[in-house]
C-alpha cells in the first residue's frame, strides 16, 4: 500500500507567538533524548509549547511549515514555542521572533469543533470531589 502524505491548509489564526530555537543538545535538552509526548524530536515537525495553550498533537502552521506539539520545557509559556532544530547552530541563529500562529486543518476531513482543541484532561478541584462524592465519604 503506498502511504499517502496529510495535506493541511491554514485555518484560524492562534495570534501572535515569540518563537525561539532548540536542539538535542546538552545545553538546550539537558539529558532528555525523548520529547515529553515520547517522540524523538524531528526538525521540521517538532514544537515545544505551553500545553494549556497549545495542546500536545496540535499541529500548526509557522510560515509554510506545519508543526506539532510534541514537546513542553520549563521555560515555555503562555505565547511562547521553542521549535527545534536539527542542529545546535540552526537553533541558535533562529533567535528570537515574533510570528503569527495558524491551525494547521486536515482538508481531507471537516475541521474539528473548537471544544477539540482544548486540553483533553481537566484538574479535578477539592470542591468538585466534595459535591459530588458527599453522602458518600465514611466518618
Amino acid at each position: 500500500s503506498v502511504l499517502s502524505k496529510t495535506t493541511y491548509t491554514k485555518g484560524k489564526s492562534l495570534g501572535i507567538f515569540t518563537t525561539s530555537g532548540y536542539c538535542a543538545c546538552s545545553s538546550c535538552s539537558g539529558t532528555n533524548t525523548l520529547t515529553y509526548s515520547g517522540t524523538v524530536p524531528q526538525a521540521d515537525h517538532t514544537i515545544s509549547a505551553d500545553l494549556t495553550v497549545l495542546p500536545l498533537g496540535t499541529k500548526v502552521f509557522i510560515g509554510d511549515i506545519v508543526y506539532t506539539v510534541e514537546d513542553m520545557g520549563s521555560g515555555v509559556d503562555g505565547n511562547l514555542i521553542d521549535i527545534f532544530y536539527a542542529t545546535h547552530e540552526d537553533a541558535w541563529n533562529h533567535g528570537l521572533q515574533e510570528q503569527e500562529v495558524f491551525l494547521a486543518e486536515n482538508i481531507d476531513k471537516p475541521p474539528a469543533k473548537e471544544k477539540d482543541y482544548q486540553p483533553k484532561y481537566r484538574l479535578i478541584t477539592f470542591s468538585f470531589l466534595m459535591k459530588r462524592y458527599s453522602g458518600k465519604i465514611h466518618p
